[in-house]
């Protein structure tokens, strides 16, 4: 997994968090990638200090960003390598998810995201950072509601995963946190 956003800002204080990531925002045609990737991907980590469960304006301008305005960002860079890669972002069906994502996958390998393998953003839930990351389905439609799949199963595969890529590129690490404490889908990632 890459750090795909620095950390690194005090979670205590809005003003440095948004300080700390302005000099990544773009200066000339917002429009342009990566610029405009950039500043998107950083008003979802300010927003992340908003977390609710609920619909609010925050959450809706939240929303807006990860299922459409990063999906729309990445399509092109993912349909010019052909192929049947596609890109979605959820934050949360109903009740808002405290830790949004965006994923690249293959529809038919991985149609939705608790099967199979994608590469996805994840965004810590105190905003602190976002992560680029390899991933799998981690849990499970069962009775109405998303299960954690059993640890054990999830390590076996993370393992396989690892033999078939073999050597880990420099700068990935091997575990993220999200920082997430609402919930208990933060550590299954």
């Amino acid at each position: 997994m890459f750090p795909a956003w620095p950390s690194g800002a005090d979670a205590s204080s809005p003003s440095s968090a948004v300080e700390d990531r302005s000099r990544y925002r773009p200066t000339d045609d917002s429009s342009a990638y990566p610029g405009k990737m950039q500043a998107e991907l950083a008003s979802v980590l300010d927003l992340q200090r908003f977390w609710t469960n609920v619909n609010t304006p925050e959450m809706k301008r939240r929303g807006m960003i990860v299922r459409g305005e990063l999906p729309n960002q990445l399509r092109p860079l993912v349909q010019a390598h052909g192929g049947r890669w596609t890109v979605e972002g959820r934050d949360g069906t109903g009740r808002k998810s405290e830790i949004p994502w965006v994923r690249i996958f293959d529809a038919e390998l991985s149609p939705s995201a608790t099967v199979g393998w994608y590469v996805v953003y994840l965004f810590s839930a105190d905003g602190q950072s976002a992560w680029l990351s390899l991933n799998q389905g981690t849990t499970t439609w069962m009775n109405g509601e998303f299960q954690a799949r059993p640890l054990f199963e999830l390590n076996e595969r993370v393992q396989w995963a690892r033999r078939q890529v073999g050597r880990i590129p420099i700068g990935s690490v091997s575990a993220i946190d999200l920082r997430s404490q609402r919930t208990g889908l933060g550590p299954l990632y």
